[in-house]
């Protein structure tokens, strides 16, 4: 941690994790809800911003998006 507000490009500075889910195609549920719904957590990765390369898998993808709904299945949509 510093003082210094532009973001350093030591990589020594910053602490490093590897984050990898669960495969498939389906999101995560969470706990049911008061109405009985269930959400459903979804993470997809990219190579851009609005999407481009859009996939379910991280493997060499510099983005990473995410979004709840009440449906298992992912969507396709970036």
């Amino acid at each position: 941690m510093d003082s210094v507000q532009q973001d350093s490009t030591d990589k020594t500075k910053y602490k490093w994790s590897l984050i990898k889910g669960l495969p498939g195609d389906k999101g995560i549920p969470g706990t049911n809800g008061t109405d009985g719904k269930t959400p459903y957590f979804h993470i997809a990765y990219a190579d851009s911003a609005i999407g481009d390369g859009f996939s379910q898998n991280a493997d060499g993808k510099a983005y990473i998006g995410t979004y709840t709904d009440y449906t298992e299945q992912d969507s396709t949509d970036p």
